[in-house]
């Protein structure tokens, strides 16, 4: 599976290559796209359209400095299903997580 979770600013997206070899957009899709958990050396993002579709993508660096990744799926339409994914990824960028730390810490202290 390839995956990549898009950020400006404050705002993200999450792109992946379908069953065509071709990159779509889940913001394209009418997807609400949000960070739920933002650390150092961890990442949670949730996917969601309408009620019908909910996923979670969770990256992290474990204690061996090995990166992983979890993707959680609920699909609540005519044909409910939950899957789980885990597996090691091979590239995983945190230095604009810690950007975003540094930026919010900044404006924390002077509001």
């Amino acid at each position: 599976m390839k995956v990549s979770i898009v950020r400006t600013d404050f705002d993200f997206d999450i792109h992946f290559i379908d069953a065509a070899n071709e990159i779509k957009s889940a913001k394209n899709f009418g997807a609400f796209v949000e960070p739920l958990l933002i650390k150092e050396d961890t990442f949670v993002i949730s996917s969601r359209i309408s009620n019908e579709t909910i996923e979670i993508y969770s990256f992290w660096k474990d204690k061996k400095d090995k990166y992983q990744y979890s993707l959680h799926q609920i699909k609540a339409n005519a044909a409910p299903k939950q899957s789980l994914l885990v597996g090691d990824c091979t590239f995983v960028k945190f230095a604009w997580i810690e950007k975003l730390i540094q930026q919010l810490a900044k404006e924390e202290n002077q509001g």
